[in-house]
């Protein structure tokens, strides 16, 4: 019996700090190489690390800890307490792709404070004009009619708007759940070796056209080329 209780006693206090162990493990995964910018905002990274400091608490709590803990209700907390580790591991450097467009409302360009005459002259060049998805979105009054270059993530939908593409990006305002696809549609005629979630970069002019209903900017598509994604997180950027 003094056996069987010793037994109970170490499992009982070994168990929740494995769990605190692996929390402290999962919130360095993120840390490392700023991986928590794929689901979190920058500037929330501060979270992660507090999240960090508490758990090795509660591991250096457990591990001088002498208290006996129920043995199953441990292991049915532990297991439980476990499985968004196993989400955050799974994910590794996967940024949102393609699918969650396909589950989601692309945002409409955006009506943006005009600028002086003489600047929004001087924007308007024969040349086109590098910039991010975002800019453009956000500066759309702008823009519109210009001929742009922008880099994104390229979607083909599937339906009845099959001879479509879009190019497109998240913005993310605090976290992943929150992230929003903006981005452009094209005609894909004669693109080739191009698939979904290739980061490519496309140039035209651009302007607004109702497809479905909804409001959305429309690029004259001139050139389309593959490119390498310039880091892991670039699919998003932050509001």
């Amino acid at each position: 019996m003094a056996v069987n209780q010793s037994k109970n006693k170490i499992i009982g206090v070994s168990v929740p700090l494995a769990v605190m162990a692996a929390w402290v493990f999962a919130f360095g995964f993120l840390i490392y190489n700023n991986r928590y910018y794929l689901f979190l905002k920058p500037q929330f990274g501060i979270l992660i690390y507090i999240s960090l400091f508490i758990c090795s608490l509660f591991a250096l709590s457990f591990l001088f800890s002498g208290t006996n803990h129920h043995v199953q209700d441990s292991m049915i907390k532990g297991m439980i307490t476990l499985l968004p580790i196993m989400f955050i591991l799974a994910a590794g450097d996967n940024t949102l792709g393609s699918y969650a467009l396909s589950k989601r409302t692309m945002a409409a360009p955006q009506k943006a404070i005009q600028m002086s005459a003489p600047e929004a002259i001087k924007e308007k060049t024969s040349d086109p004009l590098d910039m991010t998805i975002s800019r453009l979105t956000q500066q759309w009054d702008t823009y519109k009619g210009s001929k742009v270059s922008v880099e994104g993530l390229f979607y083909e939908p599937v339906g009845k708007n099959k001879d479509m593409a879009i190019v497109f990006r998240y913005l993310i305002t605090c976290c992943a759940a929150d992230a929003q696809p903006i981005g452009l549609v094209i005609k894909k005629n004669n693109i080739q070796q191009i698939k979904n979630n290739d980061w490519v970069r496309i140039t035209g002019v651009v302007h607004e056209e109702t497809i479905d209903g909804s409001l959305v900017i429309f690029m004259e598509l001139e050139h389309i080329e593959k490119t390498i994604m310039p880091s892991k997180n670039a699919a998003y950027f932050y509001n």
